[in-house]
C-alpha cells in the first residue's frame, strides 16, 4: 500500500454515513476514480467545500491494488470556481458538466485530454461571463476526444466536403452529415456544421469573440443534446433543471 498525491476536479460526490463523502475525481493524471474523505463532514482541518461539484482538489491517498475506493489521508482545495458558483444557474452548470462528464468517461487511466478540456472549461466560466457557446464547445470537443464525432465534414452519401454547400443536415442519431444536392434537408443545418468546423480549429477563447448567431449556437447545442441522450440512454439529473432556469435564450448571469 503507498501513499500517492492527485490533483483534480470532483465531478461526483455523496454524503455516507453521518460524516464521510465518497467522491469522484477526474485527476490531472488522466485518472478517474472514487476516494473516500472520512470523517470530512465533521473535521475541523478538512474543508468540506473539498468534497463540492466542480472543486479543483488535491489529495493523498493510499492506493490499494485490490479496491475500487481509495481512503484520503489529506485533502486541500485549490479552486472553488467561485464565480459561476455564485448563482443557481451558475451551479447548475457546473453540476451538469460534471454530471456529464460522470456519465460518458469510464473509471480509468486514459483521460489526460478531457480533464485539460474541463478544466479549461472552469477557467472560462470562472474569469469571464457566461457565454452560451461554452456548452456545444464543450460537448464537441468532448465527444471527439472520445472518437464519437468525426472530424471529416463529408456527405455521407456522396462523399463530397459539405462546408461549401448551400445545404445540409445534421443526423442526431449519429451525427452524420448530409449534403443538400443529395437529399434536400427539411431544415437546413448548414451554419451549425461550419460552427463544429470551427469548435474544432478554434481556441474557445477566440471563437467567443466572434459574432455568432445565437440561436445557430441554440440549434447545434440541442443536436448534440439529443445525440448524447441516445447515447447515453439515461436522463442527467441537472439537464432539465440547467436547460429551464436558461430559458429560450440561454441566458446565465453571474
Amino acid at each position: 500500500m503507498s501513499l500517492i498525491k492527485e490533483n483534480g476536479i470532483v465531478v461526483a460526490s455523496k454524503l455516507v454515513g453521518e460524516a464521510d463523502a465518497l467522491i469522484t475525481l477526474l485527476g490531472e493524471s488522466g485518472s478517474k476514480a472514487k476516494y473516500r474523505l472520512k470523517g470530512i463532514k465533521k473535521s475541523k482541518n478538512r474543508p468540506i467545500i473539498a468534497s463540492e461539484l466542480g472543486s479543483f482538489i488535491s489529495i493523498d491517498y493510499y492506493h490499494h491494488k485490490n479496491t475500487e475506493i481509495h481512503n484520503v489521508k489529506e485533502v486541500s482545495i485549490i479552486e472553488r470556481f467561485e464565480n459561476p458558483k455564485s448563482t443557481y444557474e451558475g451551479y447548475l452548470l457546473i453540476i451538469y458538466f460534471c454530471e456529464l462528464i460522470d456519465s460518458v468517461l469510464p473509471n480509468g487511466d486514459s483521460h489526460t485530454k478531457c480533464f485539460e478540456l474541463f478544466y479549461a472549461a472552469l477557467q472560462a466560466l470562472n474569469s469571464s461571463k457566461f457565454h452560451p457557446l461554452i456548452l456545444p464547445f464543450f460537448k464537441l470537443r468532448l465527444l471527439s476526444l472520445l472518437g464519437l464525432v468525426s472530424k471529416d465534414f463529408s456527405c455521407a452519401i456522396c462523399e463530397e466536403p459539405v462546408l461549401s454547400k448551400n445545404s445540409a443536415s445534421l443526423q442526431y442519431m449519429n451525427l452524420e452529415i448530409t449534403c443538400g444536392d443529395c437529399h434536400p434537408p427539411l431544415k437546413n443545418q448548414i451554419h451549425s456544421i461550419r460552427l463544429m468546423d470551427k469548435i474544432f480549429k478554434m481556441r474557445y477563447a477566440n471563437l467567443s469573440k466572434e459574432e455568432i448567431s445565437i440561436p445557430v449556437i441554440i440549434e447545434l447545442d440541442q443536436i448534440l443534446n439529443d445525440y448524447l441522450r441516445s447515447y447515453l440512454n439515461i436522463a442527467l439529473k441537472a439537464f432539465d433543471l440547467l436547460y429551464k432556469s436558461m430559458g429560450t435564450n440561454y441566458e446565465i448571469h453571474y
